[in-house]
């Protein structure tokens, strides 16, 4: 529990990668009075962005949790650091996202993709020779 600076509390679960980088952690929090929130490396999103309805919202957000774990969803090292945290998710499921991302000349063919656990982590070049 983590008291807010109004007052409030919020329920913080912090789950670790099993890499050790501190980049790769995954946070959800409840506050009291606010919807919960998801946050993976510095990209972060909120239950009532996935639906208006709070139960469809939160279960749609957990579901995007457990693609995190399950490394369909990485985060993009580059170009997109924040304070030295990637701040962007792909979808390592989604061939069209993955072209965009190939055929961006703003994105580096050597762009870091970090997975949840590590065991999916690859570079975007490697990508462009995997099997549609």
């Amino acid at each position: 529990m983590e008291k807010l600076s109004d007052g409030t509390w919020s329920l913080v679960v912090k789950i670790p990668s099993p890499t050790g980088d501190r980049r790769r952690t995954i946070s959800l929090w409840l506050d009291e009075k606010r919807v919960p929130s998801l946050e993976f490396g510095a990209w972060h999103s909120h239950a009532d962005l996935w639906d208006p309805d709070p139960d469809v919202g939160l279960r749609r957000m957990l579901d995007y949790l457990e693609r995190i774990t399950d490394g369909e969803i990485v985060l993009a090292e580059l170009p997109t650091v924040g304070d030295g945290m990637p701040y962007r998710v792909i979808d390592m499921t989604d061939r069209e996202e993955i072209l965009d991302e190939l055929t961006s000349p703003d994105v580096p063919p050597e762009m870091k993709l970090l997975s949840w656990s590590g065991a999916e982590d690859a570079l975007l070049s490697d990508l462009r020779e995997q099997p549609a």
